[in-house]
């Protein structure tokens, strides 16, 4: 019985250590042996190519960008959204500065939207219906332009109402 084990042993020894050799020497170390695009992805980027980028890259331009593209509220299917829509499709469209095509490409979803009659209310409640903390239910303005009346106060989109407990 121990003669066996031991022969048992031995012989998984010797096909492990085959193994291992097989895989040591059958396996092609060469630095040729990846794939050609990742040499391409893990090679430096030129320097020159990010000088120039930044050199072209007009922050007064992305300020004003930004400006007018937040100027009013445009939550989705709202006269601001539309607004949106024409002033990035007459930029885009523009043939000087723009892309080489551009479209409205319009899809069908299922958005919620807030109830301006009925708005969303959070509160959490202990075990005896005692108010722990209530949220509020209009944001505080900070500048003037935040109590436009479109502005959407926040709302919790997808949910039902109830008393989750």
């Amino acid at each position: 019985m121990i003669k066996q084990l031991l022969i048992g042993i031995v012989c998984s020894a010797a096909v492990l250590t085959f193994g291992i050799l097989i895989g040591h020497f059958g396996i092609n170390k060469s630095s040729n042996s990846a794939p050609s695009w990742v040499k391409d992805v893990t090679k430096d980027v030129d320097e020159s190519f990010i000088k120039k980028f930044l050199s072209e890259v007009d922050n007064i331009q992305i300020q004003e960008n930004l400006r007018e593209l937040t100027k009013v509220p445009h939550m989705a299917t709202t006269a601001g959204d539309e607004q949106t829509v024409q002033f990035m499709l007459k930029r885009w469209q523009d043939p000087e500065t723009g892309l080489d095509q551009a479209w409205r490409e319009e899809y069908m979803v299922y958005l919620s939207f807030p109830d301006p009659e009925n708005p969303n209310k959070v509160t959490v409640v202990s075990p005896s219906e005692t108010v722990l903390y209530a949220a509020r239910e209009k944001e505080k303005s900070y500048t003037p332009d935040q109590d436009d009346p479109e502005v959407v106060q926040p709302y919790a989109a997808y949910s039902p109402a109830g008393h989750p407990k």
